[in-house]
């Protein structure tokens, strides 16, 4: 039985893939507030109000409070909703807003992006797939939603050495 319940674990977590990337040298510290600056929300309404809740909660968890305006930080998200949807990426530990690689994602992968308007760069940046099922039902995609939202987010803030 422990056996199963062990194979169990492991294959929900392996079934997510995830990776975070964040602009060296910045000081994670100073940001306490942040806004939402959605530019390409996802289409169904309530998936985008389920995401914008989920990533909420985990910053509001690591201190940061959401403001409507002039805010420390911005937080954008994408969500793969075709399959092989081609986005830009960042090399590792090089975020370059200016020469991004395109790259390959499968439907239901999640990037949020977290921008200092100030230095007017991105500071942090995750993507999880397998985030958003579009053939599961409501409360299983929502579980399955916050799951992943909780994976991601345990990246940021960064620990920097």
């Amino acid at each position: 039985m422990r056996g199963l319940i062990a194979l169990a674990f492991f294959a929900s977590s392996a079934a997510l893939a995830q990776s975070s990337n964040f602009l060296p040298g910045v000081d994670f510290a100073k940001y306490h507030t942040y806004q939402w600056v959605t530019t390409r929300p996802h289409p169904d309404s309530d998936v985008d109000a389920k995401i914008k809740q989920s990533v909420d909660s985990q910053l509001a968890a690591k201190g940061l409070s959401r403001m409507e305006t002039k805010a420390d930080l911005t937080i954008d998200y994408r969500v793969a909703i075709d399959q092989h949807e081609a986005w830009s990426d960042f090399r590792i530990n090089e975020i370059d807003t200016l020469n991004r690689k395109p790259i390959t994602v499968n439907a239901g992968t999640l990037a949020v992006d977290i921008t200092d308007p100030t230095l007017k760069q991105i500071v942090w940046s995750g993507r999880v797939s397998k985030a958003i099922d579009l053939k599961s039902s409501g409360q299983t995609k929502l579980k399955n939603l916050d799951k992943s939202v909780q994976s991601l987010m345990r990246f940021f803030p960064p620990k920097q050495r």
